[in-house]
């Protein structure tokens, strides 16, 4: 996660097996809560320090090379998933979490997940900004293949949110 995460979120994205004494994610994080691994920062959010984040993706990595990606392609599904509202919930607390998901969709070359993250993103990013960052997702996403995507309906889609100056499509 990039910016923090909900409970909901962390059911969506953990993979708990089935042997795995705590098989809820509440469990697993309320255990990495109390051993200072992961801090409370409201009352329906969480995170997760940096430290933790590298040290646990190293140990995934060890284990198994996919493990890590497997987790980028759940993140990327769940908050693709969203509805606007919630995008936008709790003073758009996840605009990191949209953003690298919608970079990391693009890098994988999930059109879907790209897409939908780009419009999550983009419902986020038009009312805090940065808007350099949404017209470069949008540039990105652009140029994934797959039918309908293409930079000018992207951009002539995303660029009526911004204010006078910012944006448009320039083909």
């Amino acid at each position: 996660f990039e910016g923090g995460f909900t409970l909901e979120a962390a059911e969506a994205v953990l993979d708990l097996p089935d042997s795995c004494e705590s098989t809820w994610a509440v469990d697993v994080v309320h255990a990495l809560v109390q051993k200072s691994l992961v801090r409370r920062v409201s009352q329906k959010r969480f995170d997760l320090l940096r430290t933790v984040q590298e040290y646990v993706h190293t140990r995934l990595s060890r284990l198994n090379p996919q493990l890590p990606a497997a987790a980028q392609t759940r993140h990327a599904h769940y908050f693709a998933a969203l509805s606007e509202s919630a995008a936008i919930a709790d003073r758009c607390a996840d605009t990191d979490n949209l953003v690298a998901a919608c970079r990391r969709a693009v890098a994988c070359r999930s059109t879907p997940d790209a897409l939908g993250n780009l419009l999550n993103a983009w419902a986020v990013l038009r009312l805090t900004g940065p808007f350099n960052v949404a017209l470069g997702l949008a540039d990105a996403v652009a140029e994934l293949p797959g039918p309908g995507v293409h930079r000018y309906r992207i951009r002539a889609f995303c660029a009526p949110s911004f204010p006078e100056g910012f944006g448009g499509p320039e083909i």
